[in-house]
């Protein structure tokens, strides 16, 4: 009969050498609000821009695997950001620059864009062929010149 025992010499995970926050800042209470709103967002997406959206690019929103749920999905004008607040809290210092680390419980945990996708749906690959850029550029930025003007 084989009875698996538990190592002394278990593997634990790193701890970070420091936090972005310091200890004083974990028992503030606070009232968090934020004027960025989801719906409103939506709103301005599939109503409000000016110039307004082709419908060729309406449809890409409405179609495409990244966009469709969000587009598709009750819209909440009170989403509660308490939880997120909570994580930030919990940020470790590291030197990687494509990854966020929180430290919960004594366990590190890892936030990239694979976990994004995984967690939010969307699809975080390369860009359609008919939006993609030529040569080494990575994508046109039509669409944010047209609707995200500076000024």
């Amino acid at each position: 009969e084989f009875v698996l025992q538990e190592s002394s010499d278990e593997i634990e995970a790193m701890q970070p050498l420091q936090m972005y926050f310091p200890p004083s800042e974990y028992k503030k209470k606070i009232k968090i609000s934020t004027r960025c709103y989801i719906a409103g967002a939506l709103e301005t997406l599939l109503s409000d821009l000016n110039p307004p959206l082709t419908k060729r690019e309406r449809s890409w929103f409405e179609t495409h695997p990244q966009f469709k749920h969000i587009l598709h999905m009750p819209r909440d004008k009170n989403h509660k950001l308490q939880g997120m607040w909570m994580l930030l809290l919990r940020t470790a210092c590291t030197e990687k620059e494509k990854e966020a680390w929180f430290v919960v419980n004594g366990v590190p945990i890892r936030y990239s864009i694979k976990e994004h996708a995984l967690i939010s749906g969307l699809d975080c690959h390369n860009y359609p062929v008919e939006f993609a850029g030529s040569g080494s550029q990575m994508g046109k930025m039509d669409f944010v010149d047209k609707y995200f003007k500076k000024g």
